[in-house]
């Protein structure tokens, strides 16, 4: 079979894209060199000797060296021995024949890295110098199958490939959903409201479908998804599913070196942090036993301790626990002890890295304030005239208001002392709501002018009839539906002409209980039910006079059970 693979014309392809971007010819013979290094790596194999490890094709390594430019001993004490550093002493310790070819892997890995990312930087650097002003996307793919679109514009310098970029949606803006890309991940941030993913699920099926059209593979058992619910009853999520297979559902997360849970909570970032915060203690430990000075121990402190303590700290430390944040400043307390100087606490670094950001924003604020100060005065003084207007309108609206209605009222009201009712049956006007209270009092005023409207016209005994009438409705009310008012005042009730029995006998005992008692006249009297506390009740009669208040047995021709006095009541 007849392969359509062309090496000669892919090499040669290869090559004038190198010259075009701008490799020189010294460049471009280091990365072959390079590239057949790597290549004849692959082929070294290794053997034993008793207890030493040899190599077994020399030529290798003699072609090796040609490529290096550098001598065969030391390729071959590269690839058959490491260096162990213990206090003072540097020892070389021998490979096994195993470890000898892991370390030609790592060998050929590395190179193999760090040309590729060299040869990106190149590119980048090259494209930023000769087209500044390009808007089109520059898309580069990464050894690690992730797409970078790049947007240029006429301020970037220079771009690096191993640092995060600011990059430029595939699919146009999304409202709720948006994609944050880096060097090695690409993450897909949703906002789900009202139980609704189809806005999610779709952006991850475009970026699928996108990764597809382009030639590229999504690795699902590397991708993760972190649910973050706060709502009292969090219902079941279904998990997501790409190219048929589930992406497993995580609790927490690390991203960009930070571990994010799903409560929001930093304690797993912390308990991370301070745990590879006391691995590098050892180290300072040991520089100190090597009796080093204070600033170098500080430096070696700053560069791997306190940067780990102090990744992202404007991020996590602000919401962190207090006892976190002990956890954290006991290391730097641990680092204060081995080194023997003062070392800035980590609630000072996160002050002073938080300040210059709020005052960036505070410049920001006050340059617009500048801007717009001059406008501002301008619309607060007509909106000042617009409300001084609106209120002069409705102050004289509401004195129109007030003045109709107290006209309304004097020309209903203006004849009521030529009326039979004087007025009783006049309508009043519906009053402004500021006059509510005032219609209240007036009704009031005029109530109390109607009753004495009524009375003043009465005899001396009439007006006392009217005063036991209104002491009885006072007395009664709520507890008789009908009290009488439609009705004359009799008072003495058990002397009324339509019953001479009773009459007769009351007024023997009438007299009988006046030439006793030494009473001028009698005020009331009627026929009671009396109801004791067992809910037995019995006919009674009662009799008010001026002086006493009697309890009469109506069975017994109203003889007196209990006489009282008035002064004791």
């Amino acid at each position: 079979m007849k392969s359509s693979i062309n090496d000669g014309a892919d090499f040669k392809a290869v090559a004038d894209a190198m010259k075009v971007i701008g490799f020189t010819g010294d460049e471009i013979q280091t990365v072959y060199k390079i590239l057949a290094t790597i290549l004849h790596l692959g082929n070294l194999t290794f053997g034993v000797d008793g207890d030493v490890t040899l190599i077994e094709n020399k030529k290798l390594v003699s072609v090796m060296r040609e490529l290096l430019s550098t001598k065969e001993e030391n390729v071959e004490k590269a690839l058959l021995y490491r260096t162990v550093a213990t206090g003072r002493d540097v020892i070389e310790k021998q490979h096994t024949a195993q470890e000898a070819s892991y370390g030609r892997d790592a060998l050929a890995k590395a190179m193999y890295e760090r040309l590729f990312c060299w040869i990106v930087g190149r590119i980048c650097w090259a494209l930023a110098q000769v087209a500044p002003q390009t808007r089109d996307p520059l898309v580069l793919v990464h050894s690690g199958s992730c797409v970078l679109s790049l947007q240029l514009s006429p301020t970037d310098k220079s771009l690096e490939f191993d640092r995060d970029f600011r990059l430029r949606h595939y699919a146009g803006d999304v409202v709720s959903n948006h994609i944050i890309k880096f060097a090695n991940d690409t993450t897909v941030v949703g906002l789900i409201s009202k139980n609704d993913e189809s806005a999610y699920r779709d952006e991850v099926q475009q970026l699928t479908a996108w990764c597809e059209a382009n030639n590229l593979s999504l690795n699902v058992d590397k991708t993760k998804e972190m649910i973050v619910d706060f709502r009292r009853a969090p219902g079941e999520h279904p998990p997501l599913t790409i190219n048929g297979s589930s992406v497993e559902i995580v609790k927490n997360t690390k991203f960009l070196g930070v571990h994010l849970e799903e409560n929001l909570t930093w304690s797993l970032n912390t308990t991370k942090i301070s745990r590879k915060a006391q691995q590098r203690l050892y180290f300072l430990r040991r520089l100190r036993k090597a009796h080093l000075p204070p600033p170098i121990l500080t430096t070696f402190y700053r560069g791997t301790i306190e940067s780990i303590l102090s990744s992202c700290i404007t991020v996590w430390f602000g919401n962190c626990t207090v006892a976190d944040r002990k956890t954290l400043q006991r290391i730097v307390r641990t680092a204060e002890k081995i080194i023997g100087v003062s070392l800035t606490p980590l609630v000072d670094i996160y002050t002073t890295r938080c300040t210059p950001n709020q005052q960036h924003r505070f410049g920001d604020v006050y340059r617009s304030v500048l801007c717009l100060q001059v406008w501002r005065g301008t619309i607060a003084r007509m909106r000042y005239r617009r409300m001084r207007a609106a209120l002069l309108i409705l102050r004289a609206y509401r004195c129109y208001k007030v003045k109709s209605y107290i006209r309304e009222v004097n020309r209903r009201f203006r004849n009521v002392r030529s009326m039979k009712d004087h007025g009783r049956q006049v309508k009043w006007p519906t009053p402004p709501k500021v006059l509510r209270k005032f219609e209240e009092a007036l009704r009031s005023i005029y109530s109390r002018w109607w009753a004495w409207t009524l009375i003043k016209g009465l005899t001396p005994e009439e007006a006392l009839k009217v005063r036991a009438k209104v002491a009885s409705l006072e007395a009664l009310k709520g507890q008789r539906a009908d009290l009488g008012l439609h009705r004359t005042w009799e008072g003495n009730y058990l002397q009324k002409r339509d019953s001479p029995d009773t009459a007769s006998s009351l007024a023997l005992l009438t007299s009988e209980l006046q030439r006793k008692d030494k009473f001028m006249r009698v005020l009331f009297s009627c026929n009671v039910r009396k109801i004791n506390r067992f809910h037995k009740s019995e006919d009674r009669a009662v009799l008010i006079t001026d002086r006493h208040l009697y309890k009469l047995d109506p069975l017994k021709q109203y003889k007196p059970m209990k006489s009282l006095p008035l002064y004791n009541v």
